[in-house]
């Protein structure tokens, strides 16, 4: 997993540009949920080397115009609980 954050802005194409399809940043939002399950740590805790770019990809997409509320509300509602139960 920490190969994986460690490498989070290089998967950035997925998310971001002319390149990135609904499916994409649906995919996307899927694999932060996953994160967030396995290391809560890199969304919660600033000092985490992955925080920033996790986070200023999760709100890109929270505010991806083209990205349905219905996938960004379950998204968000998910890993709020998951966060919050395990604090």
């Amino acid at each position: 997993m920490d190969v994986l954050l460690g490498e989070w802005s290089k998967l950035s194409v997925w998310w971001q540009g002319e390149a990135a399809s609904i499916e994409s940043k649906s995919l996307t939002l899927t694999l932060l949920t996953k994160v967030v399950i396995v290391k809560p740590k890199a969304v919660r805790d600033v000092s985490h080397k992955a925080f920033c770019v996790v986070f200023t990809m999760y709100c890109d997409l929270l505010g991806d115009r083209n990205l349905s509320m219905a996938v960004k509300v379950t998204v968000t509602v998910y890993q709020w609980n998951v966060t919050v139960h395990q604090w």
